[in-house]
C-alpha cells in the first residue's frame, strides 16, 4: 500500500513539474514578446519625437534668421527713404485708391525696394500700413488702399511695438518676381518709427519665401527619424537576445532547483 502511495506521489509531482515547466516556457515567450512590442512602440515614439524636436528647433531658428533679415532690410529702406516713407504714410491715409495709384511716390519707393532686394532672393513682397490699418504702399498695386480690420493680427505691432511673424502656406501669391504657387511664406510685421521722436508712425510687412528651407528641414527631420529608428532597432535586437538568453538560463536554473526539490521530497518520503 505504501508503495502505491509513493508511486502516486511521484506521478503527481512529475505532473506538476511538467505543468510548471510549461508555464515557465509560456511565461518566457510572453515576456519576450511583450518586451519586443513595448520596445518597438517606445523606440518608434522616441524616434518620431527626435524628428519633431529637430524640425521645431530648426524651424524656430529659420524664423529668427528671416526676422533678422527683414529687420535689416527695413532699417536699410528706412534710412534710404525715410522722408518718402513718412510722406506716403501721412498722405496715403487721406487719399482714395485712385489717388494712391497716381502718386509718384509709389513707383519711386517700389524701385528703391527692388534695387535693395537684389541678392535677397527670399524676400517676395512688401507692404506699408498707416496707423489706421490702411495699405498705403504695396509691391502688389492691387492691394493699395485696402483697410485691414482693427483685429488684424499685424496691427498689434502698432500697439505693442514688438515684431511678430507667422508662417502660412499660400496656393498663389503675387510677388515682385511674378506669381508664385504652393509656397510657404513667412510674414514679418515690424513697426516703422520716426527717427527723431522714436514714435511709431506705421507698420511694414515683409514676405519671405521659406519653401526651400522648409523642404530641407522636413527631409533632414525624416532622415533623423530613420537613423534613430535604425539605431534604436539595433539596440532593441541586442537587448532582446540578451533577455532571451538570460531567461533561458533563469528557466534552466528554476527547473534544476525544482527537480532537486522533487528528488529531495521523494527521498525524504522513502526515508
Amino acid at each position: 500500500m505504501f508503495y502505491k502511495i509513493e508511486v502516486f506521489i511521484k506521478k503527481l509531482l512529475c505532473r506538476y513539474i511538467k505543468i510548471f515547466r510549461e508555464y515557465l516556457l509560456k511565461k518566457q515567450i510572453k515576456i519576450s514578446h511583450l518586451f519586443a512590442i513595448v520596445g518597438i512602440v517606445l523606440f518608434f515614439i522616441i524616434s518620431l519625437a527626435f524628428g519633431f524636436i529637430y524640425k521645431s528647433l530648426t524651424k524656430d531658428y529659420l524664423i529668427v534668421m528671416e526676422q533678422e533679415r527683414a529687420i535689416n532690410f527695413t532699417q536699410l529702406l528706412a534710412n534710404s527713404m525715410n522722408f518718402e516713407i513718412q510722406k506716403i504714410i501721412k498722405d496715403g491715409d487721406l487719399l482714395s485708391v485712385a489717388e494712391l495709384q497716381k502718386l509718384t511716390l509709389i513707383p519711386a519707393i517700389d524701385q528703391e525696394i527692388r534695387t535693395n532686394i537684389e541678392g535677397l532672393d527670399s524676400i517676395l513682397k512688401l507692404k506699408i500700413f498707416s496707423l489706421s490699418g490702411k495699405i498705403v504702399f504695396s509691391t502688389d498695386r492691387s492691394q493699395l488702399g485696402q483697410i485691414k480690420d482693427p483685429r488684424y493680427s499685424g496691427l498689434s505691432v502698432v500697439r505693442t511695438g514688438r515684431m511678430i511673424s507667422n508662417i502660412e502656406f499660400e496656393e498663389k501669391i503675387n510677388t515682385m518676381r511674378g506669381d508664385k504657387y504652393n509656397i510657404y511664406v513667412l510674414s514679418s510685421y515690424l513697426p516703422l518709427r520716426d527717427p527723431k521722436s522714436d514714435k511709431i508712425i506705421g507698420l511694414i510687412e515683409v514676405y519671405s519665401d521659406l519653401t526651400s528651407a522648409m523642404a530641407r528641414i522636413s527631409q533632414n527631420a525624416n532622415l533623423l527619424t530613420m537613423i534613430s529608428l535604425l539605431l534604436f532597432g539595433l539596440i532593441l535586437v541586442v537587448i532582446f537576445f540578451i533577455l532571451r538568453k538570460a531567461e533561458k538560463i533563469a528557466l534552466g536554473q528554476a527547473i534544476t532547483i525544482q527537480e532537486n526539490q522533487t528528488r529531495l521530497i521523494a527521498t525524504s518520503k522513502l526515508a
